[in-house]
């Protein structure tokens, strides 16, 4: 047992390095300033970055550490130094040592090491500084759930053969078992612009402030003029008419039912500079940027799927805002119209609230979607990130992911 107990302490180290590999160092590590845009920045920030490759760093020692020590208790192999461990040596290492042991002994370990798991979660808290509470909002975990590994294993496959087909060029899946915090990802490491997904944060943003006052999402706002952009979406419904008076409510039904731009620009406009990277900040989210090149000379916001999948788990755990706002919120969610992604690899009858986002750009199309899929044994927040050339292809993709995460989970 002690050779095991070795063990969970390897898979939580390795499990570290993936959750910090969501926000992996970058030299254009910036904070959102001085734009009219979610997510443009044209500032650097050399102390945030430097701080955060300290944490890195440490982390890491701390994984080959113990990857170094377990290895030499196991077999009493000497010969690799912690200095010199490449990422193939320390893969290699993780897949030999995990091929000993199944999941049964894994489980067991795991509830055997119970009071030693301070290292294997990420408390995240709200640290509005105007409070003397501290919120607990969600507990990100180190470690991927056993049970959730086929559930993986097979996601992958289908991911590689997507890619043989020349269908797909990336994607990037979270998966959160609500019930047990137990999750899996893959392809983590992946930057991708969230698009239209960022639209759930605005929701977010304004839940804040109805919070604060209850009568706030009755508040009018006047729409006088269409908003110039770049991006012109292929995926429309619904949208707002100039020269009319709209509640936020109403707005807010606009943005996540419809996805309608309009109502996102007429949104974003009334929020105070600032109020995203506030978010950002207290949902633990790095704030980074693309690094293409346009005329305006303005970077763009990018994300993993780990980051924000973050934008959903608070909804559903009701500990952003208060719980009947939460529940209004994904009740929005619910109303969602874009059918082609996550909805269609589900049963009709399952709840899902999900928005998707799409984006295309330097000859590269980008299709996203995430969602809380309400399976009455087991709800799961299930997030998909692709890249390829083609949208309906890409639509397919998160599909074919979704269907078979929800006749894995539904066994």
């Amino acid at each position: 047992m002690e050779k095991k107990s070795h063990l969970l302490i390897l898979l939580t180290a390795f499990a570290v390095n993936g959750v910090l590999a969501q926000s992996k160092i970058n030299n254009f590590y910036t904070t959102l300033k001085g734009s009219d845009e979610i997510g443009t920045a044209n500032t650097t920030n050399p102390n945030h970055e430097n701080d955060f490759k300290n944490d890195v760093v440490k982390n890491k020692d701390y994984c080959f550490a113990n990857a170094k020590k377990y290895k030499n208790d196991f077999d009493g192999d000497n010969t690799d130094s912690v200095e010199s461990m490449d990422d193939n040596k320390e893969n290699r290492l993780f897949d030999e040592i995990t091929m000993k042991f199944n999941d049964e002994d894994i489980i067991a370990m795991q509830e055997s090491q119970a009071g030693n798991r301070s290292t294997c979660f990420e408390k995240i808290r709200d640290n509005t500084e105007s409070s003397l509470v501290r919120p607990l909002l969600m507990i990100e975990g180190y470690e991927e759930g056993p049970k959730l590994l086929p559930v993986k294993a097979k996601i992958s496959a289908f991911i590689e053969q997507k890619k043989k087909e020349g269908v797909l060029t990336t994607a990037s899946v979270y998966i959160n078992n609500t019930n047990s915090s137990n999750h899996i990802e893959i392809n983590p490491e992946e930057y991708y612009s969230p698009a239209s997904v960022l639209k759930v944060a605005v929701l977010l943003q304004y839940l804040k402030k109805a919070d604060d006052d209850p009568t706030y999402l009755q508040k009018k706002i006047f729409f006088k003029e269409k908003h110039e952009s770049v991006y012109n979406p292929t995926i429309t419904n619904k949208t707002i008419t100039t020269g009319q008076s709209y509640t936020i409510d109403e707005l807010l039904e606009y943005l996540i039912k419809y996805s309608d731009n309009e109502a996102y620009w007429l949104l974003n406009d009334q929020l105070q500079h600032g109020e995203f990277q506030s978010l950002c900040s207290e949902l633990g989210i790095p704030v980074l940027v693309d690094q293409i090149k346009r005329d305006n000379n303005e970077h763009y916001f990018v994300t993993s799927v780990n980051s924000t999948s973050r934008f959903f788990r608070v909804l559903f755990n009701g500990t952003l805002v208060n719980h009947k706002l939460s529940d209004y919120a994904l009740n929005l969610l619910l109303k969602s119209e874009f059918t082609d992604g996550l909805v269609r690899g589900i049963d009709k009858n399952v709840k899902v609230a999900h928005k998707f986002g799409e984006r295309y750009e330097a000859g590269v199309t980008q299709l996203h979607e995430f969602g809380i899929v309400y399976l009455k044994k087991e709800p799961y927040i299930i997030g998909v990130m692709t890249k390829g050339e083609d949208k309906a292809q890409l639509a397919d993709v998160i599909a074919g992911i979704s269907k078979i995460t929800f006749d894995e989970l539904n066994k």
